[in-house]
């Protein structure tokens, strides 16, 4: 399945505490998030999310495994939109090729590939 992963503006990737999930874009957007950090130049998967994407990325704001993390080194985040009946099945994929550090519940065992951001 080919989702559009989001930038922020300027093409750039999106800091995971400043993206603006405020904006209208978020308004009923459902689908995966990925959130990483990059140490010596190589992308780091912490957090494969799914859901409502504003609900769920504000949450994982207040999450302290993710803020720890923070400490550490910056985070970003990027996002696609996936219809309902997939994003399980996406997340799956997503979180089987990423093995995130910090555990992300997956439900079921059916994945469905999907491009990947990086």
């Amino acid at each position: 399945m080919f989702v559009k992963w989001m930038y922020c503006k300027g093409g750039k990737w999106c800091t995971f505490n400043r993206v603006p999930l405020d904006d209208p874009h978020f308004d009923d957007l459902y689908g995966v998030f990925l959130v990483w950090n990059e140490l010596r130049k190589k992308k780091n998967v912490i957090y494969v999310g799914k859901g409502k994407l504003r609900e769920k990325i504000k949450a994982n704001r207040q999450s302290h495994a993710i803020q720890e993390n923070i400490l550490k080194n910056t985070l970003y985040v990027t996002w696609a939109s996936v219809p309902e009946e997939d994003v399980n099945a996406a997340h799956i994929y997503l979180t089987k090729k990423y093995d995130p550090s910090i555990p992300c519940p997956i439900d079921g065992n059916v994945y469905k590939p999907v491009n990947l951001p990086f």
